[in-house]
């Protein structure tokens, strides 16, 4: 195998809880070189599952459903991916997320990578393959697109207006395959993670020149999973 250290070029700060943007850019950068192969970002979101999100992972495991996991996963939204704030509507096609370019364009790895780790975790979460509807890039298309479309199951649309994700509201209702019923307790260990995490968030590495790169694109902005009524609720 190759050695990390110097296909990265730098390793991460020990002390560190998060990547901050302009390094994991470099980091994709710098693999996408080395492998010359298109979708880089749906084979690192392959291996993903909760232990790569850190706190915010576990504190996903102490729900019940997937409903209830990515409302947890909206709070700590800053925590892991912050490029550009997100709207959660509900709507007939199902579970729209949407991510606007007010804050820039991180890039297609970055952009590409995050949205299939999202995908995957829930997937992981879940246990079950299941496809989504549409998804859409604001970068241009890579030369080959049948990998993407292949991975997420659904329409795959590049150079649009924003990134967006859109799945049923009927998969909110699926239990978590590793949900952690000593973590179901509304005080304890989550209570504890969720402070840890609320620290971290206030610390230096939240600053408004540091963005998250560790794969999740998280929800905030104007929608929330908690105000939307129905399949939403558990």
């Amino acid at each position: 195998g190759l050695d990390p250290l110097r296909v990265l070029g730098e390793a991460p700060e020990p002390e560190a809880h998060f990547v901050p943007m302009a390094t994991w850019q470099r980091w994709l950068a710098r693999v996408d070189a080395l492998e010359q192969r298109p979708g880089l970002g749906l084979r690192i979101a392959e291996g993903i599952g909760p232990r790569h999100f850190g706190v915010v992972g576990h504190a996903a495991l102490a729900c019940a459903t997937l409903g209830e996991a990515l409302q947890r996963l909206e709070r700590f939204h800053a925590s892991v991916y912050d490029a550009n704030p997100a709207q959660v509507q509900l709507g007939p096609q199902g579970v729209t997320v949407e991510w606007g370019v007010a804050r820039g364009r991180p890039g297609a790895l970055v952009d590409e990578t995050a949205i299939a780790s999202l995908v995957q975790l829930a997937r992981d979460m879940t246990g079950r393959y299941w496809p989504v509807r549409e998804v859409c890039f604001v970068n241009p298309p890579p030369a080959v697109v049948q990998p993407y479309a292949d991975y997420f199951g659904g329409e795959v649309r590049f150079e649009v207006e924003s990134t967006r994700l859109v799945f049923s509201a009927e998969v909110l209702n699926l239990p978590l395959r590793k949900s952690d019923p000593a973590l179901h307790r509304p005080q304890g260990h989550v209570g504890e993670l969720e402070a840890a995490l609320g620290v971290g968030l206030r610390g230096e590495l939240t600053g408004g020149d540091v963005g998250r790169g560790n794969g999740l694109a998280g929800a905030g902005g104007g929608g929330c999973l908690a105000s939307h009524p129905g399949p939403f609720d558990p």
